[in-house]
């Protein structure tokens, strides 16, 4: 139960963040008017989306792809599960909350290193490996 309400609040939040990155964009490009509700929905799928990709990753490898910050698209392979990361790479010590939902981490297994991404930046999982 503890675990999902914790997975329905980094949802929200995520929710949240990519609602508001989309209100911001719409005025800067003066592209169409979304509603509220369009906006709202629109957060709601992507933030879903990223908690599949999320979960899929705890459990295999899995294909998806992001904007990096100067501009170019960015097809990663990654993983959270541990069983698949070298023993050197594996994070120690207590496990610490994070409450930040801006920023995606993951484990790249073409970089064999810890990387992430802007969640406004996420484009889409392709397949699982």
């Amino acid at each position: 139960m503890k675990n999902l309400f914790y997975q329905q609040r980094r949802v929200m939040s995520v929710a949240n963040i990519l609602q508001r990155e989309l209100s911001v964009r719409t005025i800067i490009t003066s592209g169409p008017t979304l509603t509220l509700n369009q906006r709202r929905s629109s957060a709601l799928l992507d933030a879903w989306d990223l908690e599949h990709l999320r979960n899929a990753m705890r459990v295999s490898v899995v294909r998806f792809s992001y904007v990096k910050d100067n501009g170019d698209i960015r097809e990663a392979r990654g993983t959270l599960c541990f069983d698949l990361i070298p023993t050197e790479n594996i994070p120690t010590g207590p496990r610490v909350q994070d409450d930040n939902y801006e920023v995606f981490r993951y484990y790249d297994l073409d970089r064999q290193a810890w990387r992430s991404f802007k969640v406004i930046n996420y484009i889409g999982w392709i397949a699982l490996e």
